[in-house]
């Protein structure tokens, strides 16, 4: 009897371990704690790249289609956008269009459609985007900022930083917002933080000032939780920050304080040492400017508020007990600037696409695991159209 009961004693607690390993659990899941003595390598200069990016997904009764966008260098130096199409989870592709001009996103949510880039005007279509138009940015503000300024309400020549949408409300969105030129103003003035605007973009308020860009290259990611939108995260001048009433308060999320830091590069101190020991000095040392944290973009599960990812110039963290941990997902070779976007399904059981410089990778167990989908170095080796 003895022998019995230890015997299933093992067996529960062997099957109840083997429960939380199909559930993700640490003991299963490639991801790593945040650790200082993580080394990275540095990128080349040239920061021109395919960069293969999903665009859609579209699950039928007998095939799915997966869209891919990526650039294609031209022998006169120049680049075109081309369209990819595959219905055999990526064995094959078919060249759906080629055009000359940057990646487009897109924010679609019922018939409102929201088209930005990096370098692009940003436009909205009521219709699905059949007709497009320029919202007229009317600037305002009537809460006072944390440093007790008031926003006076202007009309400026800006650049407008897209963030997101309201799943709720199409018509709420959010943004960043940076003065060119104001007219007939000589002092420069500062829209620092987050903008809410309630009518699509026609008139802006500040919503915190605890959100803002701090280098061009970041941009104003802001992520919503499809499921409960008055959880959102994004990354502030005190870092990765966490709002669970819509943005009205902010709090720093936890366990991020290493990856605030500067990241170290393998080899460097090595290569410092060689250099003073040739009696050599050298104008800057680290840490450089682009060694710091940059946040690009930052999603939620669909379905689960407690879990979000945070693309960064250090690779994707992922959190699954609503911010209060993050661990550093094992997508290849610790590349600073590597990692570039994030695609996740909608629905129960969602795939998660991540976009690298030259790789798009696909994983079916919430990023614990990930193998290559589309590679551009090899799919250009080959003739796949024939």
């Amino acid at each position: 009897m003895k022998l019995f009961t230890e015997t299933l004693l093992f067996v529960c607690l062997f099957s109840m371990s083997c429960l939380i390993c199909s559930q993700g659990g640490p003991t299963d899941c490639n991801c790593s704690s945040i650790s200082e003595n993580q080394m990275y390598e540095s990128m080349s200069s040239d920061m021109s790249f395919p960069e293969p990016t999903l665009k859609y997904t579209q699950s039928g009764p007998r095939k799915d289609n997966i869209g891919i966008e990526y650039y294609s260098p031209k022998p006169n130096g120049d680049f075109e956008v081309v369209l990819l199409n595959t219905s055999d989870e990526g064995k094959h592709w078919e060249t759906l269009s080629a055009r000359s001009g940057e990646i487009k996103k897109e924010k679609r949510l019922g018939m409102f459609v929201y088209q930005y880039g990096v370098n692009s005007d940003f436009l909205r279509s009521r219709d699905g985007g059949n007709h497009w138009e320029h919202p007229q940015f009317n600037i305002g503000d009537r809460r006072k900022t944390s440093e007790g300024h008031t926003i006076e309400s202007v009309r400026a020549d800006i650049r407008f930083i897209f963030s997101g949408v309201d799943p709720r409300e199409a018509t709420t969105i959010y943004g960043c917002l940076e003065p060119k030129e104001v007219q007939g103003n000589s002092r420069p003035i500062s829209y620092g933080g987050l903008f809410i605007s309630y009518d699509a973009g026609d008139n802006w308020s500040l919503l915190t000032d605890q959100v803002r860009s701090r280098r061009e290259s970041e941009g104003c990611p802001l992520g919503i939780s499809p499921s409960n939108p008055d959880i959102m995260i994004a990354h502030g001048l005190r870092g990765l920050v966490i709002s669970r009433d819509s943005g009205k308060h902010w709090a720093l999320a936890e366990g991020m304080a290493e990856f605030e830091k500067p990241a170290k590069l393998k080899g460097y101190a090595e290569n410092l040492a060689f250099v003073k020991g040739k009696g050599l000095s050298v104008a800057k040392e680290w840490p450089f400017e682009w060694t710091y944290p940059t946040v690009t973009q930052i999603e939620f599960l669909p379905l689960d508020p407690q879990v979000a990812f945070v693309v960064t110039n250090k690779g994707v963290y992922k959190s699954s007990d609503g911010g209060q941990s993050w661990c550093l997902l094992d997508t290849g070779p610790h590349r600073l600037s590597d990692v570039r976007s994030i695609y996740i399904e909608s629905g129960a059981k969602p795939r998660i696409f991540i976009g690298t410089n030259f790789k798009l990778l696909i994983s079916y167990d919430l990023g614990c695991h990930f193998k290559i989908f589309f590679d551009w170095e090899n799919y250009t080796k080959r003739d796949l159209m024939r």
